[in-house]
């Protein structure tokens, strides 16, 4: 997850669930995020809520090689009981080990709109997508 940490980008390894647009299908989905409030990167994106999440294929090729996605959207906290309860669900099914995070006062759940896709499927195979 890449935030600003003013002008200065600072980049940390997050876990994340992908919800698909239901409506149209040429638009892309949300990116959703259980995380502390604590951490520096929330910190950063609570004053500017543009972030990017790059997500790279897991393989054992070199990392030139696997396909990967860079997302960037605007990142806002899930305040909404029934989503956040539907993420809970999906999120422990995904992580089945992070339940205890859930008794931690300081965790939420935030989700990113994608605004643009930038992927790279392999040499000389790369799109982007608005």
């Amino acid at each position: 997850l890449a935030t600003l940490e003013g002008e200065v980008p600072f980049v940390s390894a997050v876990s994340y669930i992908y919800e698909p647009n239901s409506g149209d299908l040429n638009k892309p989905g949300r990116i959703c995020l259980f995380l502390s409030s604590l951490a520096r990167h929330t910190r950063n994106f609570k004053k500017n809520h543009n972030v990017s999440l790059l997500v790279v294929e897991d393989s054992s090729l070199p990392i030139y090689e696997r396909k990967r996605v860079t997302l960037q959207g605007r990142i806002d906290e899930v305040k909404d009981e029934a989503r956040f309860q539907n993420f809970k669900s999906r999120y422990l099914q995904i992580f089945p080990n992070s339940g205890v995070f859930f008794n931690l006062p300081d965790f939420r759940f935030f989700e990113i709109q994608i605004t643009e896709l930038h992927w790279i499927g392999g040499f000389g195979k790369i799109s982007t997508f608005r």
